[in-house]
């Protein structure tokens, strides 16, 4: 597995989507939960204008781990870019306001 994170991450610093997102749907096959894969996997099909694709990756790693700022500005961008701006709008809020909590909790530790 760890070869197929590697190489994921060189992909996707080399602007090779399609290679990357492959390397993702290695990494989901072996361990469907992982976030980060997911979000991942969502950035690079909308760095490919694949919207709607991408918006699904990240609404299934929100179901997961509902807690990640990242991801829900992802979500939001996907959705700014399908012109759904209200929610887009929303998931921007709660990005800003799930970091702006992290942080918080960061320096009352």
């Amino acid at each position: 597995m760890q070869t197929h994170g590697t190489t994921k991450v060189a992909f996707q610093y080399l602007s090779k989507n399609n290679e990357a997102i492959y390397c993702y749907d290695k990494v989901l096959a072996l361990n469907p939960s992982q976030v980060s894969a997911r979000y991942t996997k969502g950035s690079a099909l909308y760095r490919l204008g694949r919207f709607s694709q991408a918006l699904f990756c990240h609404e299934k790693a929100l179901e997961i781990d509902p807690y990640k700022a990242l991801v829900w500005y992802g979500k939001g961008a996907a959705l700014e870019a399908l012109k759904e701006h209200e929610r887009g709008k929303k998931c921007f809020s709660t990005a800003k306001e799930l970091r702006e909590n992290n942080l918080i909790s960061v320096e009352n530790a």
